[in-house]
């Protein structure tokens, strides 16, 4: 019987660990590759998307200093700014952009254009109508993301519904924002049937609504929050308002009734980030973009009932059964 010589077995024991310990190295190096996620925000409302979108991809087993790392400046509050923010995270080398907001969407699309960095968006309401994408089943290019339904007509209807003594609504939007006027045309046609009055007051700036809340005209029944990056973002301010001046307020997400509106026929923000962490997940992992159909987030009624105290209505039963509750 031929055995193998000692020096002969010790050489391909030596042989056989650095081939397991090459191997390893390998498979430690794909394990241990960092992801780099470029984040552009228009909007203070939206920040709970970015919290949805972390929490969304720990899920998925991206750890923050070990596997993916976020280059995020916070939100940006002039418009004229996103585009240079946009080349910032592009300059870096992300391999992903997540963007928040209608008009941060558009500038990541704007400077991504020729690329092959993708862009996954959320929230968004008009993704096809504001240019963003061509087709929501088929967006084509390296954008994808986070939609909803057409909420607003919804959202009015709901209002109406549960305080039927409501009239004259003032309606502030950014006329400047293409997703809030595109929303407006619908919703005058859902006011017409509900025989409301819409008043739109455009208001472009911070220091524009300043001095609206400062000197908040008489004669309204309630206020209308469209969905609005500006405007969403001063959520908190609008319910300050409503609440001493015992208006009702209607807000675009379930964040903005926890603030203090009224009532809302939305969606959560933070859903629609970890939503969308699902859709980054799968580029990450190879998928193009513009094989991933923009997906629509879900959204339900929500009416916060301190606040209806505060403001002295009365929620009839009909509206309690169907919404979430917020009671303090």
């Amino acid at each position: 019987m031929q055995t193998t010589p000692p020096i002969t077995r010790s050489i391909l024991l030596l042989c056989s660990f650095f081939l397991c310990f090459g191997a390893g190295c390998s498979r430690t190096t794909e394990e241990e590759k960092t992801y780099s996620i470029g984040v552009i925000n228009f909007s203070k409302a939206a920040e709970p998307a970015f919290h949805g979108f972390r929490q969304g991809m720990t899920e998925r087993g991206y750890r923050e200093g070990l596997n993916i790392r976020y280059l995020y400046q916070g939100h940006l509050t002039d418009k004229d700014k996103l585009l240079a923010e946009a080349a910032r995270l592009l300059a870096a080398e992300v391999d992903l952009i997540f963007a928040m907001t209608t008009p941060a969407s558009l500038a990541a699309k704007k400077v991504t254009a020729g690329t092959a960095i993708p862009v996954v968006f959320g929230p968004v309401s008009n993704p096809v109508a504001s240019g963003l994408v061509t087709n929501l089943k088929e967006p084509g290019g390296n954008l994808t993301g986070i939609t909803f339904s057409q909420q607003e007509p919804k959202r009015l209807e709901f209002f109406k519904n549960t305080l039927p003594s409501i009239k004259r609504i003032c309606v502030p939007y950014n006329s400047k924002d293409l997703s809030p006027t595109r929303n407006l045309e619908t919703l005058a046609e859902a006011a017409a049937k509900l025989a409301v009055e819409l008043v739109p007051v455009s208001l472009h700036t911070n220091a524009e609504i300043d001095a609206f809340l400062a000197d908040f005209p008489a004669g309204f029944d309630a206020i209308y929050l469209p969905t609005d990056s500006l405007i969403a973002s001063r959520v908190n301010d609008f319910a300050a308002l409503a609440i001493a001046r015992k208006l009702p307020l209607a807000t675009p997400h379930k964040e903005g009734v926890a603030a203090g509106g009224l009532l809302s026929y939305g969606f959560s923000t933070f859903a629609v980030g970890r939503q969308a962490a699902h859709l980054a997940d799968q580029i990450l992992r190879g998928t193009r973009p513009a094989n991933l159909p923009v997906e629509v987030t879900e959204f339900s009624p929500t009416i916060n009932l301190a606040t209806a105290r505060k403001i002295g209505v009365t929620i009839p039963d009909t509206a309690l059964r169907q919404a979430l509750i917020i009671r303090d």
